[in-house]
């Protein structure tokens, strides 16, 4: 009669299960502090900006200066809308110019990004890098030239002018969404043109919306620069 020996059963591995949750949320928590530490130190500008609008003279020029606004006043607005009449009209200007540049420079953008990232034409790569090597001419280097166009359409000295001119810089925000749309699955789009969609419908219908980072990247970086 053979002497048969019980072996236990492995238990499974609990807790190196509850230390690999421990570390993967602790990860998480500490990228998201590192991701609030550098979200203030963008805001921060911002913050300061407004927090000086606010201050007195006093208040502005002491030895160690504060962040906090002890006694705000809206003297400094008032005065801006007393002594500069011209301030307002000269804000809103900028507003629309930047805007629509922006506007045209996200739309320009996504149509050309997409067509570099998903279709295939001769020339598409030399066309690309050429358009990247445009990033080292200086601006000014072109300035004659768009000066010498808005002539030729009569633009000159108008909000139209002023938006195509600051538009024209487009190798950056195109640059970012090829790569979108490259790091975009391309299943979604097969799926859209088996299902009847053409191509311009698939990128405005499907691809366009999963590139809405993209976009706000593209609108982010033009409407500060």
């Amino acid at each position: 009669m053979q002497a048969t020996r019980s072996v236990p059963l492995r238990q499974p591995r609990a807790a190196s299960s509850r230390v690999a949750r421990w570390w993967a949320k602790r990860n998480s928590i500490l990228i998201r502090l590192l991701l609030w530490l550098f979200l203030l130190a963008f805001l921060l500008p911002f913050v300061w900006t407004v927090s000086a609008s606010l201050k007195t003279r006093q208040e502005l020029y002491v030895e160690l200066p504060s962040l906090l606004t002890y006694h705000p006043t809206m003297a400094n607005y008032s005065y801006v809308w007393r002594r500069m009449p011209a301030f307002f009209l000269q804000f809103r200007n900028s507003f629309l110019v930047t805007s629509g540049a922006v506007l045209l420079q996200v739309a320009v953008a996504a149509l050309a990004g997409y067509a570099f990232a998903r279709l295939r034409f001769r020339g598409r790569d030399l066309i690309f890098y050429t358009l990247i090597l445009l990033t080292f001419v200086p601006r000014a280097g072109g300035l004659m030239a768009q000066y010498e166009l808005m002539s030729f359409l009569h633009l000159r000295n108008s909000l139209v002018g002023l938006m195509l001119a600051f538009a024209a810089g487009v190798p950056i925000p195109i640059f970012i969404m090829r790569q979108t749309f490259i790091n975009l699955p391309s299943a979604f789009e097969d799926a859209a043109l088996i299902d009847g969609c053409n191509r311009f419908q698939a990128f405005l219908r499907v691809m366009l919306p999963m590139a809405t980072g993209g976009m706000l990247v593209v609108g982010l970086f033009e409407f500060i620069r």
